[in-house]
């Protein structure tokens, strides 16, 4: 088991602790962001989310990573133009 798998299962399971399920759009989108080696913009996940799942709304994006921001898991990385 590679190190972003293990991440992004880490993740999966702290989403169900919490009462959140996992969906195949949400398991793709954690599986994007744990596989990048910086930080993307939410724009950036939706963008490599739609190649294997091509109904990923960047709404479901938006929550996901609010999800993982709520729950500790990941921090928002914020530019001078943009937030991350």
């Amino acid at each position: 088991m590679t190190s972003q798998q293990r991440i992004s299962e880490t993740w999966q399971e702290a989403f169900s602790r919490n009462g959140g399920r996992i969906t195949m759009p949400r398991q793709i989108i954690l599986e994007v962001i744990a596989a990048s080696p910086r930080p993307l913009s939410p724009q950036e996940v939706h963008a490599q989310s739609v190649k294997r799942l091509p109904s990923i709304g960047l709404v479901t994006v938006y929550r996901t990573i609010d999800k993982l921001v709520e729950l500790g898991l990941v921090d928002r990385v914020h530019h001078s133009d943009q937030c991350q």
